[in-house]
């Protein structure tokens, strides 16, 4: 099943999880192209929506992010009694040629529900080309192939080099605490792939495949679910979130 069914929005960057104790799934949608200027690239303004696999619902998490930031990457979970919801930002800032670049920042936002998370905060001080934030801790990476986990008390930091020269997204298992899916690119491979990597052992424990054995770019695992991201046009950023049920 492709989400959302509307011929017309796109999506990506799926996240299951039961924060709520209810199964959802988070994914960013895009309706519209943002035309090229003479500073920024043609884009698409992501932003982040939750989805009931069952009802197939869909409704925007209010940020208050501008309508031209990109939000991505969305992570949930449920700690001391506050829904806990991080993700990166890309706001437009200007270069040193003149021209506008997205400056990728970790946020994070929590509050009694989804519909009612407090102001955003920063979660590290410095630009990431992906992460997350998972129980007090930041998993993220800075664009090459290290994956790095910051303890958040200015003590432990650590970082491992999982084979890749560049990650696209870091998503944990939100049934499986530790482990992280880290989707990116291998030297002299075209296709992207993902890797299971464990916070604990520090080491890569496994790869992830689509039923039919095929690679998967930026998926989200939860008991027996699988959601992951497919191209579904040959225009601007043209994904479809593929949400599939039984998986294993």
């Amino acid at each position: 099943m492709l989400l959302p069914p509307d011929d017309n929005t796109f999506s990506h960057m799926p996240f299951l999880h039961a924060a709520g104790g209810e199964t959802s799934l988070l994914m960013c949608l895009s309706d519209k192209v943002v035309p090229k200027t003479d500073k920024r690239p043609t884009y698409r303004a992501w932003k982040i929506h939750t989805c009931n696999p069952n009802t197939m619902a869909i409704s925007r998490i209010e940020t208050g992010f501008e309508d031209d930031d990109v939000e991505c990457s969305p992570v949930c979970y449920y700690a001391d009694e506050k829904f806990c919801l991080s993700f990166v930002v890309g706001k437009w800032e200007p270069g040193i040629d003149g021209d506008e670049y997205r400056d990728l920042r970790l946020y994070k936002m929590t509050g009694r529900s989804l519909a009612a998370l407090d102001k955003a905060e920063l979660v590290l001080p410095f630009r990431v080309r992906a992460g997350f934030e998972w129980y007090g801790k930041a998993v993220f990476s800075i664009g090459d192939g290290r994956v790095m986990h910051d303890n958040l008390d200015g003590i432990g930091r650590y970082e491992t080099d999982v084979g890749m020269i560049h990650i696209t997204r870091l998503a944990p298992r939100a049934d499986h605490t530790t482990s992280v899916l880290v989707t990116g690119f291998v030297e002299g491979e075209e296709e992207a792939k993902t890797i299971v990597y464990d916070l604990d052992s520090r080491k890569v424990t496994g790869e992830v495949k689509t039923p039919g054995g095929g690679q998967t770019y930026k998926p989200s695992l939860f008991e027996g679910m699988m959601a992951h991201v497919v191209d579904a046009g040959d225009g601007v950023e043209q994904h479809k979130v593929e949400f599939l049920k039984d998986v294993g």
